[in-house]
C-alpha cells in the first residue's frame, strides 16, 4: 500500500514538472508570432483562425457519430414496435 502511494506521488510530481515546463505553442508558431510582432505584421489573426479551423473537426466528427448513433437507435425502436404489433 505504501509503495503504491509513493509511486503515485512520484509520477504526479513528474507530470506536474513536465506540465510546468511545457509551453502552449509549438516552436514554429511561437517563432512566427515573435517575428510578426517585431516586423509590425498582424499574423496573429491568421494563426488563431488556423487553430480554430483545426479544433473544429474533432467536434464535427463527434457530432456525426452521435447523430448516426441516434438515428440507428431510432430505427431499432421502430423495428421493435413493428414486430410487437
Amino acid at each position: 500500500m505504501f509503495n503504491k502511494i509513493i509511486i503515485f506521488l512520484i509520477s504526479f510530481l513528474v507530470g506536474l514538472i513536465a506540465c510546468a515546463t511545457a509551453v502552449g505553442q509549438c516552436a514554429m508558431c511561437k517563432a512566427t508570432l515573435v517575428n510578426s510582432v517585431s516586423d509590425g505584421q498582424n499574423i496573429r489573426a491568421g494563426i488563431n483562425a488556423g487553430i480554430a479551423y483545426l479544433a473544429i473537426f474533432p467536434y464535427l466528427i463527434l457530432a456525426l457519430i452521435a447523430f448516426l448513433w441516434y438515428r440507428q437507435s431510432q430505427r431499432n425502436v421502430k423495428k421493435r414496435v413493428l414486430t410487437i404489433k
